[in-house]
C-alpha cells in the first residue's frame, strides 16, 4: 500500500493546483500527464466563487469538463458573486437586469491605502523564492521587506541581493517568529502591513484586494485572505486539506463587536498567519505580537493568533476577504505534518497569554477545550478510525499530544522568562462609516427595534453606527423583495457588507426580470447565461481518444450451452477497439468447455482446475494482453456497441473500472421475477460515481454491491500491479464456500485506493436469470453468505469497522424480513426470506471455510 517513493497513498492521487477567472475565459488545460485530478479555483474578476475537482483525460482538462462540474457544484455561488458586482454597478434607483450580469465586472480603482508586505523567513531560501517571484508579479505594487530571522547563513540576504534587489532586507537576531513580525512592524512607515510566510506563494491581486479592503472601511483593523493548496502532490498534503487545511470558506464575514476567546470556539475562524494584515496604529495599540508564541519559542505556534484575539477583544473591526488569495505549499510528509499539528498545542499557550493579560477567563479557556474534548477530537478520531485510507489516526493524535504538551509543560510561561511579553492596550476608538441610509422609524425606546426601509439600487453614503438591532425591508424600486435583521453593532457597516446581506437575502429578487417572471426561472436563465458566456461552442482541443486494446475474459464452469450462445455474441460484436477473448475452463477434466471453444478459432482457452471464479477470472486476468480488461458471464450476451459504451469513460485518467447495466434477457417464470425484483442486476439508468467517504455519515459502509458486477464490468489492467488493489481475492465468489463478493471487493478496494468507480448505463448485456425455484433458492443464500463474508473481508483485511454497522444492519433485515414473512405480511415470499436468513446465518462460518482453502490451495500471482 505504497507509492513509488514507498510512502503509502493514503487514497491519494496525483492532483494539480489551477486558478481560473471565468472573466478571462478558459480553455483546455494541457500537460497534464502526470496528473489524476485538477483542483480548480474558480474566480470571476478576482473574486473567488469556490473550487472543483476534475478528472484530468490523457494529458488534457477539457474547458467543457470544468463548466460541467462549475454548473453541477457552484453554480448559485457563481450567480451570487455576480449579483453582488451588478448591484455595485447598478444606477441608483434602477434595478439591473439579466443584461447586466456579465462576468467581465469593473476592475476597482487603484487603491490609496500604502502598504508594506512582511516575509519572515529562516534558512528557506528555496522555499522564499517562489513567494518572492509572486511579489515581484502583484498587479498593486507594495513595499516587501524580507525579515531573516536569526539566521544561520548567508543564503537569504544573497538571494534578496541578486535576484530582488528591490526589495528590503533586514535581520532579527532574536529567534522566534514573532520576533520577526515585531521588527517588521518597527520598520513599517505605511498604513497597512500584510504578512505571508515564505512557503506561501500570493495571489497576483493579493495586494491589491488587501488594500481594497482597507480603503472601503475606514476603521477595518485586521484583515485576513483566503490560503489554498499550492500543490496536492503528496498524501501528507491531501490528508491536511481532508483536515479542513488553512482554507477558510468563500464567503466574506465581518466581526461584530468585541470577541472573547470563547466567541466562535476561538480565533482560528478568521485563518492563519500566512495571509493576514493590520493597520499599523491598530497593531501597534494592541501591542504587536506576543514574542512568547509562535515558531523559535518554547510554544512552537499562536502567535498570529492571539493577534487576532487581541484586535478582536480591543473591538476593532476585522474582516475575512476571500478575494485575497495566498497559495500554502503544504507539509509534504506524514512525520512534517504531525509536527506541525503537534504545534497546534500552541492554542493552549495562546490563551494562556489571553489570560495572563485579562482578555480571557479560565472559563472561556474550559469552554474552547471543552469543545475540542468533546467534539472536535472525537469527530477526528472516529473519522480516522471508521474510514480506512483517508487520515492516519496518528495525525489526529499529533494534536491531542501538543495540547497535552503545552499543558503539562506550561511552555507560555517558560517562553515569557526567555522573550518577554508584549504590552496590551484596549483603549481604541471605533469611528468608521459605510453603511447606506435607512429611514428608520420607531426604535427610540429601551429594547425596542428600529423598523426602517432601504432601496437596494440607492447610493449608499456614510451612516451613524447603529446603536440597537434593527429590522430593515429592502425595495427594489416600487416592490418590496426582502427583509433583513440588523443586529446591534459598535461599528458601521460598509457598503459591501449591505450588498452582501441584500443579495443574501434577496437574490435574484434585485433583478428587474422578477417584477413579473418567477425567481426560480430567473436564476435558472441567469445561471446559464453566465456559464454560456465563457464556454461558448467552439472546436475541441482534444482529438478523440485513440482506441485502446481490450481482453474479454470469460470464466466458465461446464454450463457448455450458456458458454455457446455467450461467445456467439462476443465474437459478432463490433467495435472501434480491438480485443481478445478469453475463455478460463474451471473443470477442464470434464472435457465440455474445450469443445464448445474448438467451434470459437479465434477464442483463446486458459485452464484453471482450482475451483471457484475468482482463481478463474485471475488466471484470465494474468493471461491477458489488453490495455483494458473486460468480464462477462458465461450466461451472459452482449449487444452489438456495447464494448465502445463500456470503455467511454476511461477518458478520464481517475476512472480505474466501469460497470455496465445487465438487463433480463427472459421473464418467463416466477423464479425469474422474484430475481429480478428482490435482487436485481441493473442498478439503473442513470449514470454515477463512487463516492469514498460520506462525510455526513461516516459510519456507512461503502456500498460497492450497488455499483456493479463482473458480469458487465472492466477496469484498467494496472489496478492489478496497483498494491492497494491487486487480484480478486480468491476466498469469495461462486464455488468457494463464501458465496459470492470477489467483485465487489474488487470495486472496494478500488474506491478505496482514491480511484473512481463508474456506473455507465447504456453499456447494456442480456442475463439469463435462474430458472427454477432450487437455483434461486441457493443463488440467494449464497448472495446473503457472501455478503456477510464481504463485511469480515473488509474487517480483517483493510480495519473498515464500518462493517460491524453494515452486518448488524443486515442481520435485522433478514430477520424482520423472515418474521413478516412466516406471518405472511412481508414482501418477500417465504422461500426467498428463508434463503436470506441461511446464508447470513452461514455467512461467518462460510467464510471462515473460505480461507482455509484458499491458505491450502494457494493464491494467484
Amino acid at each position: 500500500m505504497t507509492n513509488a517513493a514507498g510512502e503509502r497513498r493514503w487514497g491519494a492521487l496525483p492532483t494539480r493546483v489551477v486558478a481560473i477567472d471565468l472573466a478571462d475565459g478558459a480553455d483546455d488545460l494541457r500537460g497534464l500527464e502526470d496528473y489524476v485530478f485538477v483542483h480548480v479555483l474558480v474566480l470571476v474578476d478576482g473574486e473567488p466563487v469556490g473550487a472543483v475537482r476534475v478528472p484530468v483525460e490523457g494529458d488534457s482538462c477539457p474547458a467543457a469538463s470544468i463548466a460541467a462540474a462549475v454548473n453541477a457544484e457552484l453554480g448559485d455561488d457563481l450567480l451570487r458573486v455576480v449579483l453582488l458586482k451588478a448591484l455595485a454597478d447598478a444606477s441608483p434607483g434602477q434595478a439591473p437586469d439579466l443584461d447586466a450580469l456579465t462576468l467581465n465586472g469593473r476592475r476597482s480603482s487603484k487603491p490609496f491605502t500604502s502598504m508594506t508586505v512582511a516575509v519572515c523567513t529562516r534558512n528557506r531560501p528555496e522555499r522564499l523564492v517562489k513567494c518572492l517571484e509572486a511579489l515581484v508579479g502583484q498587479l498593486t505594487p507594495a513595499r516587501v521587506l524580507v525579515v531573516d530571522n536569526a539566521p544561520s547563513t548567508d543564503a537569504t540576504a544573497t538571494l534578496v541581493a541578486e535576484r530582488f534587489p528591490d526589495f528590503e532586507y533586514v535581520v532579527e537576531p532574536k529567534p522566534g517568529l514573532d520576533h520577526a513580525r515585531n521588527r517588521a512592524l518597527r520598520e513599517c512607515a505605511t498604513e497597512v502591513i500584510a504578512y505571508t510566510d515564505d512557503d506561501a506563494v500570493p495571489h497576483e491581486r493579493w495586494t491589491a484586494a488587501l488594500a481594497a479592503a482597507f480603503d472601503e472601511q475606514p476603521d477595518l483593523a485586521m484583515a485576513t485572505g483566503l490560503v489554498v493548496p499550492y500543490a496536492l502532490d503528496t498524501p501528507a498534503q491531501h490528508v491536511f486539506e481532508r483536515l479542513g487545511g488553512f482554507g477558510r470558506g468563500f464567503r466574506r464575514h465581518w466581526s461584530n463587536g468585541p470577541s472573547p476567546v470563547s466567541s466562535g470556539l476561538g480565533v482560528g475562524e478568521w485563518g492563519t498567519g500566512a495571509n493576514m494584515a493590520f493597520r499599523r496604529a491598530s497593531l501597534e495599540r494592541v501591542g504587536g505580537f506576543d514574542p512568547a508564541l509562535d515558531v523559535g519559542t518554547p510554544t512552537g505556534g499562536g502567535g498570529d493568533l492571539d493577534a487576532f484575539h487581541r484586535v478582536l477583544s480591543a473591538g476593532m473591526t476585522a474582516r475575512y476577504e476571500p478575494s485575497a488569495i495566498v497559495f500554502h505549499d503544504h507539509r509534504r510528509s506524514m512525520t512534517e505534518l504531525a509536527a506541525q499539528l503537534r504545534n497546534n498545542g500552541a492554542l493552549w499557550s495562546m490563551m494562556a497569554a489571553a489570560r495572563s493579560a485579562g482578555r480571557a477567563s479560565v472559563a472561556d479557556t474550559a469552554r474552547v477545550m471543552y469543545w475540542y474534548a468533546t467534539d472536535r477530537w472525537p469527530r477526528a478520531f472516529v473519522r480516522a478510525w471508521l474510514v480506512p485510507n483517508r487520515v492516519p489516526v496518528r495525525i489526529p493524535a499529533a494534536e491531542v499530544v501538543g495540547f497535552a504538551r503545552a499543558a503539562a509543560r506550561n511552555e507560555y510561561r517558560a517562553s515569557q522568562a526567555i522573550n518577554g511579553a508584549a504590552a496590551y492596550d484596549v483603549a481604541v476608538d471605533s469611528s468608521g462609516a459605510g453603511a447606506p441610509e435607512v429611514d428608520r422609524q420607531g426604535g427610540s425606546e429601551s429594547g425596542a427595534v428600529a423598523v426602517g426601509v432601504a432601496e437596494v439600487t440607492a447610493a449608499l453614503p456614510p451612516a451613524d453606527v447603529g446603536s440597537g438591532e434593527e429590522l430593515v425591508l429592502l425595495t427594489c424600486g416600487r416592490r418590496a423583495i426582502g427583509r433583513i435583521s440588523v443586529p446591534a453593532r459598535p461599528h458601521p457597516w460598509c457598503a459591501r457588507t449591505w450588498r452582501e446581506a441584500i443579495i443574501d437575502e434577496c437574490g435574484v429578487g434585485v433583478l428587474a426580470e422578477c417584477s413579473d417572471r418567477s425567481v426560480g426561472e430567473v436564476r435558472e436563465v441567469a445561471i446559464a447565461r453566465l456559464l454560456d458566456a465563457v464556454y461558448r461552442p467552439r472546436a475541441s482541443h482534444l482529438d478523440e481518444r485513440a482506441p485502446c486494446s481490450a481482453s474479454i475474459v470469460i470464466a466458465t464452469l461446464d454450463r457448455p450451452d450458456d458458454l455457446a450462445a455467450c461467445l456467439a455474441s462476443v465474437v459478432a460484436h463490433t467495435s472501434r477497439h480491438a480485443f481478445e477473448v478469453i475463455v478460463v475452463d474451471n473443470h477442464p477434466e470434464s472435457g465440455l468447455t474445450g469443445q464448445v471453444c474448438a467451434r470459437f478459432p479465434s477464442v483463446r482457452r486458459v485452464d484453471e482446475p482450482r475451483r471457484g471464479a475468482a482463481y478463474a477470472r485471475n488466471a484470465g486476468f494474468l493471461a491477458a494482453s489488453g490495455d483494458v480488461i473486460v468480464t462477462v458471464d458465461d450466461d451472459v450476451r452482449v449487444t452489438d456497441g456495447w464494448l465502445d459504451l463500456l470503455l467511454t469513460s476511461f477518458r478520464r485518467n481517475d476512472v480505474m473500472v466501469v460497470c455496465g447495466n445487465v438487463q433480463p434477457l427472459e421473464l418467463r417464470n416466477q423464479a425469474q421475477f422474484d430475481f429480478e425484483a428482490i435482487s436485481p442486476l441493473s442498478k439503473g439508468f442513470r449514470p454515477f460515481e463512487s463516492r469514498w467517504a460520506q462525510a455526513s455519515r461516516p459510519w456507512t459502509a461503502f456500498p460497492a454491491w450497488d455499483l456493479g458486477a463482473t458480469a458487465n464490468l472492466a477496469f484498467r489492467r494496472s489496478i492489478l500491479c496497483d498494491p492497494e488493489v491487486g487480484l480478486l481475492d480468491e476466498a469469495l465468489g461462486p464455488g468457494m464456500p463464501s458465496g459470492v463478493g470477489e467483485d465487489s471487493y474488487l470495486l472496494y478496494r478500488v474506491a478505496r485506493a482514491g480511484w473512481t468507480v463508474c456506473y455507465e448505463p447504456t453499456a447494456y448485456v442480456w442475463h439469463r436469470h435462474r430458472d427454477t425455484v432450487k437455483a434461486l433458492d441457493t443463488q440467494i443464500a449464497n448472495y446473503y453468505s457472501g455478503h456477510v463474508a464481504l463485511q469480515l473481508t473488509t474487517l480483517a483485511r483493510d480495519h473498515d469497522m464500518r462493517a460491524v454497522h453494515r452486518l448488524a444492519r443486515v442481520s435485522g433485515y433478514v430477520a424482520i424480513s423472515r418474521i413478516k414473512a412466516l406471518v405472511g405480511r412481508g414482501p418477500v415470499p417465504p422461500v426467498i426470506a428463508s434463503a436470506q436468513l441461511r446464508g447470513t446465518l452461514r455467512g461467518p462460518l462460510n467464510y471462515v471455510r473460505s480461507q482455509r482453502r484458499v491458505r491450502r490451495e494457494g493464491r494467484s500471482r
